[in-house]
């Protein structure tokens, strides 16, 4: 037992070093484009009147615009912290789901192979997105789309232990239930509905196939989740400002082209991760499937001929087919929103929520694969396999990985730092220019960061303004 926290430990922290680093990349964030916006309209109107002016004609993502005033006071070096702290409570969060289910599946040390398996998850996902500036790094992304989703993850253990191990009565864990749903459904629209497609999915499974003690347990609580998840929505939904961005963005599409277009979205998405990061497709798929060889303790399985009947009775196999497929629905309704809104693909920092679930999905179903082939017994249990070559064979590849992740987060560093070098240079010069009592001053412009764009010569661009707006000028021209 001694060798395998040992194991563990070490899988762990060569899982965690190169989480370090991409956070390390996190720190040569500053405000961008939006951020200067609400950060400018924060100073100039005040919280709740700046809330509302947003709501009221821009979007309606009211937790958006409320957590977004709450941190803009922190400024540039706020945006240098947060994406650190945001790895790090994601991490945490994916621990906290995932230790209900490796205790359930009777695994040793359940609490250092959750700690191994959150960070094989967020690797996998921050190393596999198509733009983790915009996703992660970046204020406006990371507000919209990682809060929630570290919250949506801790709504996840929050149902698994009411499903699981429950310490407190169904109405406790229904309320909770419903106040953390409503809070993170008040955040973007695609992601409210990927929330309610999650809760969705968890309800027909739970209607369909649990117990009778189970389904008592558990569907009030998912109930009361869905509902604070589709109230939220409709507070986003009927907001005036979603006029004025309806208008801006477009015409939308119908409900079959929804369905369809949708399906098709999520399917790009699962073949773009499998298709583009073949490497960390196989650390995802490999390294899980080797820890459930090795993890498992062989409870026995069906010691007959196989039949469907034999194999649909085992929770593994049921598992194995079920959640795949409902990770795969939940990033179809994930990209449901941008096809009902722009009828289009979703943009780059969008598709961390589809690629979310289907990351998770991919690892739990290879740990179920390897789970079942071992209770099965078709796959050998030796002493010497399980003493020196599954353990070895886990660690190198956590050891390729990590050391992949760690060269190339140390190749982006000269020139995330000569970024920010300008961008602290010119941070500095206008704060010079405006207490020297310059009005409209002209000051160079950056190069678009990761696709976020930046000042450009004429004063009455939308960026131009937030940043007069932001530093106190009456205008702003760059050059």
């Amino acid at each position: 037992m001694k060798s395998r926290t040992t194991i563990l430990t070490a899988a762990s922290l060569l899982l965690l070093f190169p989480l370090a680093g991409l956070a390390y990349l996190g720190t040569f964030t500053r405000l961008h484009a939006d951020d200067f916006c609400i950060a400018g309209s924060l100073e100039q109107l005040g919280f709740w009147p700046s809330v509302v002016q947003l709501y009221n004609n821009w979007a309606g993502r009211f937790m958006y615009f409320i957590s977004a005033h709450l941190v803009a006071p922190s400024g540039p070096q706020g945006a240098a912290i947060f994406p650190a702290l945001v790895i790090i409570a994601w991490l945490l969060a994916l621990t906290w789901l995932l230790l209900p289910l490796l205790r359930r599946a009777a695994w040793p040390r359940p609490l250092l192979s959750a700690l191994a398996a959150a960070g094989l998850v967020l690797l996998v996902l921050l190393s596999t997105i198509p733009n983790i500036f915009q996703s992660i790094f970046w204020r406006d992304g990371q507000v919209n789309y990682c809060f929630p989703l570290v919250g949506l993850t801790l709504l996840g253990g929050l149902l698994l232990r009411a499903w699981l191990a429950p310490t407190w009565p169904t109405a406790v864990y229904g309320v909770l239930a419903f106040g953390a749903a409503f809070v993170w459904g008040g955040f973007a629209e695609a992601f409210g509905a990927t929330q309610a497609g999650l809760l969705l999915v968890a309800l027909a499974y739970a209607a369909w196939m649990a117990g009778p003690e189970t389904r008592r347990r558990l569907l009030p609580v998912l109930g009361a989740g869905l509902a604070g998840s589709l109230i939220a929505m409709v507070l986003v939904v009927i907001a005036p400002g979603n006029l004025v961005r309806r208008s801006a963005l477009g015409e939308g599409a119908g409900l079959l082209r929804v369905i369809t277009f949708s399906l098709r979205n999520a399917a790009v998405v699962l073949g773009k991760l499998l298709l583009w990061n073949p490497g960390w497709a196989l650390f995802a798929s490999l390294t899980p499937f080797l820890c459930a060889w090795w993890q498992e303790p062989g409870l026995p399985g069906p010691a007959t001929r196989l039949t469907w009947r034999l194999l649909w009775a085992q929770s593994w196999f049921r598992g194995l087919l079920l959640v795949p497929a409902g990770a795969f629905l939940v990033a179809t309704a994930a990209c449901a929103p941008v096809v009902l809104v722009m009828n289009a693909y979703p943009e780059e920092r969008t598709i961390l929520l589809p690629q979310t679930a289907l990351v998770l999905g991919v690892v739990v179903g290879a740990g179920l694969l390897g789970t079942g082939l071992r209770r099965l017994g078709w796959l050998p249990a030796s002493a010497m396999l399980f003493e020196r070559i599954l353990p070895g064979a886990i660690l190198a590849t956590c050891l390729l990985a990590a050391g992949f992740s760690l060269w190339n987060s140390a190749a982006q560093v000269p020139e995330l730092q000569s970024y920010v070098q300008k961008w602290d240079a010119r941070d500095r010069a206008l704060r010079a220019t405006h207490a020297a009592g310059q009005t409209n001053p002209t000051v160079f412009g950056l190069n678009n960061r990761s696709g976020i764009g930046d000042l450009r010569a004429e004063p009455d661009y939308w960026i131009n303004a937030c940043m007069a707006q932001y530093y106190g000028f009456s205008g702003l021209t760059g050059k």
